[in-house]
This record gives C-alpha cells, sequence and structure tokens, in this order.
C-alpha cells in the first residue's frame, strides 16, 4: 500500500516538475497544433535494467533522444525513478503513428514496457472545453 501511494506521489511529481519547467513564453508559444505531446513511462524489464547499469543513465538518455529524433520526435524531459526502475518524461512527435512506433519498437526490444498518455497544451484544452459546450452526450440525444 505504501509503495502504491509513493509511486503515485512520485508519478504526480515527476509530471508537476515536467509542467513547471515550462516558462510563460512557453506556454504562449506551444508547440503547432500538428504535433502531438505525450507524457510517458518505461518500466524496465530485468534485462533492461542490466543493460542501464552497462551503458549508464548518460548514454542511454542520449540514444533515447537519437531514437526518438530518427522518427521525428523530440525528447523533452526525461527523469529515472529509481523506486520503480522506470523513467518518465515528455516527448513532443509530429504524429500518432511516429508515437506508435517508438512504443511499437521500444516494447518489442523487451527492455522496457512503455505506455504513454496523449496530453494537451492550455490552449488546446480551450479549445476542447469551448467545443464541449455545444456537442451533446449521446444519453441526449
Amino acid at each position: 500500500m505504501k509503495r502504491t501511494i509513493s509511486s503515485a506521489l512520485t508519478t504526480l511529481a515527476l509530471l508537476v516538475t515536467g509542467l513547471a519547467m515550462v516558462s510563460s513564453d512557453a506556454i504562449a508559444q506551444q508547440t503547432a497544433p500538428s504535433r502531438h505531446r505525450y507524457f510517458f513511462k518505461a518500466v524496465y524489464t530485468a534485462e533492461g535494467m542490466k543493460d542501464l547499469r552497462m551503458r549508464g543513465a548518460t548514454a542511454l538518455g542520449e540514444n533515447v533522444a537519437k531514437f526518438d529524433a530518427s522518427v521525428g520526435c523530440r525528447l523533452e524531459v526525461w527523469y529515472f525513478d529509481y523506486t520503480e526502475s522506470a523513467n518518465y518524461g515528455f516527448v513532443d512527435c509530429p504524429s500518432e503513428i511516429a508515437m506508435a512506433t517508438i512504443a511499437a519498437t521500444a516494447n518489442a526490444a523487451g527492455f522496457v514496457h512503455l505506455t504513454m498518455t496523449p496530453v494537451l497544451t492550455p490552449r488546446e484544452m480551450d479549445e476542447a472545453l469551448a467545443k464541449s459546450q455545444s456537442i451533446r452526450p449521446p444519453q441526449q440525444q
């Protein structure tokens, strides 16, 4: 129970830290609407942890950034969670296909189990909220 609460708090803290690192200028100049941003979690397998120990976190981070760039994505921030043998971060991609390519390749390699959550900029969320005011739920159709 304590570990689950600790893990949830760690995830929340990393998410808030990543968002807090964005300056007000960056918020005003959010990525173009055609880009997609994802919050990701990569949980290492035993094989992945062995590789991390051998390669080192800095070298692995550089390789992850190159890997992401190879499909047109940009690794924005990357943090390690040593309590869960995982890392978290944000990646910016040109399309959902690019992110799916990253996920399929990373998961097939067997070093991590990668999950991602799409996230919106404040401006994009405002657009969604504005549209939601004029649409009725299925139960009210």
